[in-house]
């Protein structure tokens, strides 16, 4: 004796749930939305990490201990 509940695909795009559906909506894209974009970069960084040589790592703004300390410090302070 369940429920039931035989809504259409249309139907059911209509449904006027207020906020409580907009709300699981915008967690859901949000969701999916960080996903990609994280598994993007792991790609990313996976394929960087194949394909550069130790040379091509080497970024020339962190030869010297000075750069290399400016750098964190902007890191931290989130300044450009």
């Amino acid at each position: 004796m369940g429920l039931s509940r035989r809504v259409g695909f249309f139907s059911g795009l209509r449904y006027h749930g207020g906020s409580p559906m907009w709300a699981w909506m915008l967690h859901r894209v949000t969701g999916l939305a960080m996903l990609t974009f994280v598994g993007l970069h792991v790609i990313a960084s996976f394929f960087m990490q194949q394909t550069a040589s130790d040379h091509d790592l080497e970024d020339p703004r962190f030869v010297n201990r000075v750069d290399r300390r400016r750098q964190v410090t902007r890191c931290l302070l989130h300044k450009e």
